[in-house]
């Protein structure tokens, strides 16, 4: 529907068992959120805009810590991971946070070289 356009709700060619089960795992993100706090890594397909989280990420961590707003800036670091490891501690430890479910699309990545 058009009133869903404006609700930050894409086009899409997904068939709809596939939308469906995104769906499904988007309200599961939230629910946990909500249920037991905030998550230690962010899946960002969850998030219509994941630049809003971005923009939160960064406030939360200047009032945590005193500083201006307009001094924050973000600095992504790819953090490899063997199956079933997380950094998501000593990220959050260190006043960073972990984001999960980015996807590159006409190149590779090269684990060897971090780039």
């Amino acid at each position: 529907p058009e009133a869903w356009a404006s609700a930050d709700f894409r086009h899409t060619a997904q068939r709809l068992a596939t939308w469906l089960q995104h769906l499904t795992d988007r309200v599961s993100f939230f629910m946990k959120w909500a249920n037991h706090g905030p998550p230690t890594s962010f899946w960002l397909a969850a998030f219509c805009s994941p630049r809003r989280l971005f923009c939160c990420i960064l406030l939360e961590h200047t009032r945590r810590h005193g500083h201006p707003p307009h001094t924050a800036r973000l600095l992504p670091e790819v953090m490899s991971t063997a199956e079933g490891e997380s950094n998501a501690d000593m990220v959050s430890q260190n006043g960073g946070c972990c984001v999960s479910g980015l996807f590159l699309e006409g190149c590779s990545w090269d684990p060897n070289a971090s780039c």
